[in-house]
């Protein structure tokens, strides 16, 4: 059994009994712990703890994985570790290594090639599989891919796209990802045989991104192990929210998208919807959703085009909308969430979520760890 997922099939029946509840703010499916923030000046080996995106957590180890999404301004990206210890009162986070994400030697890829790490998780051989946005800024321009690498951070091998995501086609303008939006999630099955993607917003041919009074649609990509790795199995439509009004405004603007996805089983995940809003004032919102792929939904891989297509969508219910924990003692305002993954489990059997933010080496944001238990009865 993947060691994220020690208690799995009761998290399974929380999520399902919790999924229905989340409308009432009495009956909330987490209850929050703690809050530990990472200064912007901290550092291990040398090298700054900062831009973290995803998670990955050891049950065995009680150790946290993040992987950070720097472009070479620290020399590219590394996998930070860290010791977690988690009760029913606190959260302690400490630095305890990094992962140097390099060459097949071993050797630093930048600056002749960027990585832009925005998801990870730990394939059934050990290795790490991770998901790059591709970079398109000033004199650089690097296609969105997976790349395999080994638990020591050497390159395994770089896994291509489906030319659909591409960028920049000469053939097809109007086609691919829009900039930095491409797989913001992976996440693969505790029995380490299926592999979910998900890009961050919608794909240009697929139509517009969410605005206010109007959703959108990205592509959920299901993978199938194999003696080669994992196969392209299929691809669902997944129908991302209006842009949230949270202050019941008249005009709302800003941009959503999701941040990460956290995969129950072959049929069952959990996504984020995250928004950043800037009118009428600034602040975010994270909503996390229990996602269903019922038996009649819609591959849509050999679908061009999702722009007025018809199709049977994945399903997906509101499972809990961090602002109903704004009024928590100790909980800080929310920032910019990049991953969520299931933690320690508690002493009690319950078992945990943990939540972090990605402060883009930015002083205007911060590097926040929120620790969250799960409710066994809402």
């Amino acid at each position: 059994m993947n060691k994220r997922y020690a208690n799995h099939l009761s998290l399974i029946v929380v999520l399902f009994i919790s999924a229905c509840a989340t409308t009432d703010t009495n009956k909330q499916p987490l209850r929050f712990i703690e809050a530990i923030e990472i200064p912007l000046d901290a550092s291990q080996e040398g090298v700054q703890i900062g831009g973290l995106s995803s998670l990955y957590f050891d049950s065995e180890t009680n150790t946290l994985f993040s992987i950070t999404d720097d472009k070479g301004r620290l020399g590219g990206p590394v996998i930070h570790h860290f010791d977690v210890r988690l009760t029913a009162g606190s959260l302690r986070v400490e630095p305890s290594g990094i992962t140097k994400l390099g060459d097949t030697d071993g050797q630093p890829l930048f600056p002749e090639e960027i990585i832009d790490a925005e998801a990870f998780d730990q394939l059934g051989n050990g290795n790490w599989l991770v998901s790059s946005e591709g970079i398109d800024v000033e004199k650089y321009f690097n296609l969105p891919m997976l790349y395999e690498f080994t638990s020591e951070g050497h390159l395994v091998r770089r896994i291509n796209v489906p030319q659909k995501y591409l960028p920049k086609q000469s053939d097809a303008p109007n086609t691919g990802i829009r900039p930095n939006d491409a797989f913001e999630g992976l996440s693969i099955s505790p029995d380490t045989k299926h592999l979910f993607l998900i890009n961050e917003k919608a794909l240009l041919q697929d139509g517009e991104v969410s605005k206010q009074s109007q959703s959108s649609v990205v592509r959920l990509v299901h993978k199938k192990s194999s003696t080669n790795g994992y196969d392209y199995f299929a691809e669902y439509p997944y129908v991302l929210s209006e842009l949230p009004n949270p202050t019941a405004a008249e005009m709302v603007e800003g941009v959503l998208s999701i941040s990460d996805i956290l995969t129950l089983n072959e049929r069952s995940l959990l996504v984020v919807e995250k928004s950043f809003l800037t009118q009428p004032s600034i602040r975010n919102t994270v909503r996390i959703y229990r996602v269903e792929i019922p038996s009649n939904v819609t591959n849509i891989q050999d679908i061009s085009s999702l722009n007025g297509a018809e199709f049977v969508a994945v399903y997906k219910v509101l499972w809990t909308d961090l602002d109903n924990f704004a009024v928590a003692p100790g909980f800080p305002k929310l920032d910019n969430v990049e991953g969520i993954i299931f933690g320690p489990t508690l002493a009690n059997g319950n078992n945990t979520l943990l939540v972090i933010t990605d402060n883009n080496f930015s002083r205007r944001q911060k590097t926040l760890i929120y620790a969250f238990e799960i409710i066994n009865e809402p």
